[in-house]
């Protein structure tokens, strides 16, 4: 596996950044954005094989998604509003959750996101719901055919149960943290990286200030988050041998994604929302932790370059993948790497032990139950 790509993209017809954004600020309906989203995935792939650096890359993708999803709305809400359907019967956020929410997607990822709308008089609230939840199904439809697989765990604003009114998402939120249990505490790990990408007014600040001040009022579910944080290791035995798996169709292989970026982010999450951190970004968390002295600046340092580095890999994986046409995944046989870059791959599993570590021991984990 080579970790900057293949000779294969040379192959790939030649379109210029400015000819694909121009492409989407003119498409005029659903057909012609996803016609354009080939091209989109040959620029992307160039770009990412080319080697920069992981939050660049990552980046470079989401920024591309966001304007593609922002645009798809755009048509969507003209054409409901053309067929008679009206203009929004008040004010909405577009929310981005998950990876797309913590801007770090690669290649093609799995839809993860939301709606909320503004407070209307009890008598209207069930017209519209409605209203809203067609145009979410609409919007849903749209990113299917441009190439967004629906979400398998159904979190999408097509689903009622996250299409809500602005209050509704308030008493989700501080249900949650009230509240932690396996389900809440997998329903916060996805919804708490959540970023507006479309948003008459700024509903998602007061989301983040009552979330703030819910934790505040909750230390114990900080510390119900972290024990769940924790549940993902990395995949290093005591000997600091690769634990992979034994059998099935990925015999031989680890999982990069749930056992050495997954901790990362989670652990970021738990950070970010204990001091308070706004950022989405799980390297953005990262420094921003350091500057509160909990992780130490070089410590700090070191995991963001081992987190960068796994995020690497992983898109190379991606690209070698669609290389050779079979959906991508997440897993990795270390034997493929050189000696070099495997005990890079070690180095980088230690230091997020390290970091689960630390979590431990500033909150205590081993003195809480199971939930």
């Amino acid at each position: 596996m080579d970790i900057v790509g293949g000779d294969w993209l040379s192959t790939d017809p030649v379109v210029s950044p400015d000819e694909l954004i121009q492409a989407v600020d003119q498409a005029e309906s659903v057909t012609e954005l996803a016609a354009v989203r080939p091209l989109a995935d040959r620029i992307l792939e160039k770009r990412l094989a080319e080697g920069r650096s992981a939050k660049r890359m990552t980046r470079l993708v989401t920024d591309f998604n966001d304007r593609l999803t922002l645009k798809l709305l755009l048509i969507t809400l003209a054409e409901i509003e053309a067929s008679g359907g009206g203009r929004p019967p008040t004010p909405f956020t577009w929310i981005s959750l998950g990876s797309e929410g913590r801007l770090e997607q690669t290649l093609r990822t799995d839809q993860d996101n939301a709606l909320a709308y503004g407070e209307v008089a009890p008598s209207e609230e069930e017209a519209v719901k409605a209203w809203f939840l067609g145009f979410a199904q609409q919007v849903v439809e749209g990113l299917v055919l441009c190439g967004f697989p629906r979400c398998p765990g159904d979190i999408m604003a097509s689903n009622p149960k996250w299409c809500q009114s602005e209050e509704a998402w308030l008493e989700t939120f501080r249900g949650w943290v009230a509240d932690p249990n396996p389900h809440t505490l997998r329903m916060a790990s996805i919804f708490f990286d959540f970023r507006p990408l479309y948003q008459d007014h700024p509903f998602l600040e007061r989301l983040r200030d009552e979330l703030d001040d819910a934790i505040k009022a909750s230390p114990l579910f900080l510390r119900f988050m972290t024990k769940n944080a924790l549940e993902n290791v990395p995949p290093l035995s005591i000997l600091r041998q690769f634990v992979v798996e034994k059998d099935g169709e990925h015999r031989g292989k680890l999982n990069l994604k749930i056992r050495g970026l997954t901790p990362v982010v989670d652990a970021a999450r738990v950070l970010a929302l204990d001091l308070g951190i706004r950022a989405t970004n799980t390297l953005d968390r990262l420094e921003e932790g350091a500057g509160r002295e909990v992780l130490g600046s070089r410590f700090t340092h070191d995991l963001r370059e081992a987190y960068s580095y796994l995020t690497l890999i992983r898109i190379a994986l991606h690209l070698d993948a669609r290389a050779e046409g079979r959906p991508p995944d997440n897993y990795l046989d270390p034997e493929e790497l050189s000696n070099f870059r495997r005990m890079m791959l070690k180095e980088s599993f230690i230091l997020i032990n390290r970091l689960q570590d630390t979590l431990k021991f500033r909150y205590q984990t081993q003195f809480i139950m199971e939930v």
